[in-house]
């Protein structure tokens, strides 16, 4: 899915790939974190809540 917003929003279970590897699994506020999209997406980005879904607000591209 290209719009992880709605994927934290709206799934029950997430998979986060890394190089076509299984880097992250679980529950969205598990494997949304601000390491983990850093990590893995180059984007830093702010994680917060509405109500039981999470929320993502991209601030920046990381360049390496």
């Amino acid at each position: 899915m290209k719009r992880i917003d709605l994927a934290a929003r709206y799934a029950d279970s997430i998979i986060m790939l890394k190089e076509g590897k299984i880097y992250a699994k679980g529950k969205p506020e598990k494997v949304f974190t601000e390491r983990n999209l850093s990590l893995v997406y180059d984007v830093e980005a702010k994680i917060g809540n509405h109500g039981d879904k999470v929320t993502i607000t991209p601030i920046a591209k990381i360049n390496h």
